[in-house]
Parts: C-alpha cells; structure tokens; sequence
C-alpha cells in the first residue's frame, strides 16, 4: 500500500510538467505548418487567379475539387486558429484572405493582393 501511495505521489507530481510540454509541442506544430502552408497556400491561390479576370468567391472545397488545394491542404484550412475568407474579383486587394494564429507569435496573413494581380 504505501509503494502504491508512492507512485500516486510522483505522478501527481509529473503531470503538470507532462501538460506543459504537451502544450508546447502542439503549439510549435502549428507554427511549423503555418511556416509550411501559407507559402503553398499562396502559391497555389496564385497560379489558378493568375488568368481570370472576373470570379466569384469560392470555398476551399470548391477549390479542392477544381485541382487547387489537396487533402493536406484542407486539412491545413480545418486547424483551429486557421481562417479562409472566399473572395472574388470584385472583392478589393486589401481583403484579408487568410489568417493563420501561432501561439504568441504574430498570425501568417495573406490578403488577396499577395495572390491575385488586379
């Protein structure tokens, strides 16, 4: 009985640090995919805007069944602290398209302008 009283004693004492770093370890994951996905995010955006002229807002469904983004990259779009705002042509270059939160760090941002030449 006091071996078991013993253990509960040091687990008890363990969780708190093992919370933490669980914490820590999620949120540098969400900066490194923020890193990784707002340049491909913009990349792909780029590419499929870069010879229309006029189009209408589309949700990253409808942009993953025409080819633009792929399961990662809705996956991406799903996070929590992670917001796409359809735009269309008519929509003005400062719109803010995507914002992508990371911790205490200041948010990955991309506005239409940084995707699409008017």
């Amino acid at each position: 009985m006091c071996v078991l009283c013993i253990i509960m004693i040091l687990v008890g004492m363990m969780v708190p640090s093992v919370l933490k770093a669980y914490r820590r370890a999620k949120s540098f994951e969400s900066e490194i995919t923020g890193q990784q996905f707002t340049p491909a995010f913009a990349t792909a955006l780029a590419t499929f805007y870069e010879d229309q002229r006029e189009f209408p807002a589309l949700k990253p469904e409808e942009l993953a069944q025409l080819g633009v983004f792929d399961s990662s990259m809705l996956a991406f779009l799903r996070k929590p602290g992670v917001v796409y705002y359809p735009f269309s042509s008519k929509d003005k270059g400062d719109k803010l398209i995507l914002r992508a939160d990371q911790g205490k760090k200041p948010p990955y941002v991309i506005y239409k302008r940084d995707v699409v030449r008017e």
